[in-house]
Formats: structure tokens, sequence, C-alpha cells
């Protein structure tokens, strides 16, 4: 009986020790088999359509397209009238001088119709009031590095695609944070009657942040700088146009092809999960 005892507890252990191993095989062998879920590819913009359609279109374009570490880019450091899209530098720079109080009245009654419906009247007086040396501050801290302040005709001066792209991909931080959310309120909300180009494509789902420039000035030209924020994730994108005729036929091509090129500039954003 006792032979037989301990060959039973001998056999048990045996049993618990292939047991043992069994489990260990089998969980090594999950292990090397388990797959991650495949991560989602960062978005990128359709940038062989937008520079196929910008090279047949008229007149001289220039943009860029930038996320935080990424740029797409076309003729981007060709420079430009900047028109009223200087306005989101006086707009900074009048937030700025203001950073220690509160916006009265008559602050608001100058910086609501520089953006919402791009008052140059009302421009001329933030302009008087801030001074170019503070636009020209705010130029610096971006950097941009090829914008050129037209002291006598502020719409004259001279910009660039990817350095107003840089500006607009962090135009929030420029603001104090004091009036950060009244700063981004009112370039979210551009009256209707000027609401083309990237206003027409914005993809579903992203808050809309931009300023048009148009008219006479060296040329016709017609311009859009644009932030679009979703969650944590930012792009923004400057296209610049200019030489495309001096007539309101002129006006109406450059606005079309801001359709076009921001239809293909933002494809697919709507649906990404990530942006790099």
């Amino acid at each position: 009986m006792g032979g037989l005892y301990i060959s039973c507890r001998v056999l048990r252990r045996s049993l618990v020790l292939l047991l043992l191993v069994f489990l260990l095989v089998a969980t090594g062998a999950s292990a090397g088999t388990y797959t991650a879920p495949p991560q989602p590819k960062p978005w990128e913009p359709a940038y062989k359509s937008a520079l196929s359609y910008a090279k047949h279109r008229r007149g001289i374009i220039g943009f860029a397209l930038r996320t935080p570490t990424q740029r797409w880019v076309y003729h981007q450091k060709r420079t430009m009238p900047a028109a009223s899209t200087f306005k989101t530098l006086a707009l900074v720079a009048y937030l700025i001088k203001a950073r220690h109080r509160d916006l009265n009245s008559h602050d608001k009654a100058l910086l609501h119709p520089m953006i919402t419906r791009s008052s140059d009247s009302a421009t001329d007086q933030v302009v008087r009031y801030v001074g170019y040396g503070l636009i020209r501050a705010v130029a610096k801290k971006v950097p941009m590095y090829h914008f050129h302040a037209n002291t006598k005709i502020w719409g004259r001066s001279r910009i660039d695609a990817i350095d107003m792209a840089s500006y607009m991909l962090h135009i929030d931080e420029f603001m104090p944070q004091r009036h950060r959310a009244y700063g981004l309120n009112l370039l979210a909300h551009v009256i209707g009657p000027q609401r083309w180009g990237v206003a027409k494509v914005r993809p579903k789902g992203w808050h809309l942040y931009f300023k048009s420039g148009w008219g006479l000035g060296t040329g016709w030209v017609d311009h859009q700088v644009v932030l679009l924020t979703k969650g944590d994730m930012r792009v923004s994108v400057a296209v610049l146009q200019q030489k495309i005729g001096n007539s309101k036929a002129a006006h109406a091509y450059g606005k079309n092809s801001l359709r076009g090129l921001f239809a293909r500039l933002l494809k697919g954003l709507d649906k990404a999960e990530v942006v790099e």
C-alpha cells in the first residue's frame, strides 16, 4: 500500500507539472500570435490633385498647408499684397495691447466689423491705435520671414503663404488668454456673404476660423488664411492668388479657385483620426 501511495503521489505531481508546462506553452503561443490592431494612418491632403489644379488656374497662386509636424507647399515664398488678411495681424496686435484690461464697447465696435465684415475704416482706426511696431512684433514672434509692412496702405503689406500658414496654425496662442475666446469667435463668424472658398467645403466636425482678402492693389488678389481644429488636432492653410484680373468676373473666378483648392487640400479630413 505504501508503494502504491507513493506512486500515486508522484503521478499527481507529474500531472501538475505537465499541466503547468502546457499552460506556459499555450500562453507563449498566444503571445507570439497576438497581432495589435493597426494604428490609424496620419491624414494627408490630396496634394498632387491640388498642385495640378493650381497649375491650371489663371493668375499666380501660392499655397501652404501646415499641421503641427508636416507641411505641403506650392510657391509658398512668393510674396503678394496682403489685402484684408492683414486684419488678422491687426486683431492679434490689438488684443495684445488690451491684454491687461477687459474689452469695452469701443474695442468691440472696431474689432467686430474689422473681422466679421472686413471693414476697412475700422481697420484704419485699429492700425492707428496699435501702431506698426506692434504689428511687426506679432509677425516677428511667429516668425514670419517675408512679412513687410506697408505703412502708407496697410492692404499692400507683403505676405507669403508659408508665413501665413505658420501664423494661423497657432493664431490663438498669439492672442492673450484673456481675449482668446473673443478673438477666435470673430474669426468663426465671418458674415454669410463673405463665406466663400473654404467655408463652402469645411470638413464635417471641424471648427473653422478664417479671414479672406480680396480687391485691387498691385493686381487683383483673392486670398484665404485658415485654421481648422477638432479636439487636439489642427490644420492651417493659406491660399494666395494674384493677377487674376480686375473685375467682378475675376473675383468670382478667384472664389471658385479657392473652393477648388480647399476641396482638394482638405479632402478626407472629415474622416481623419490622426493629424500629426
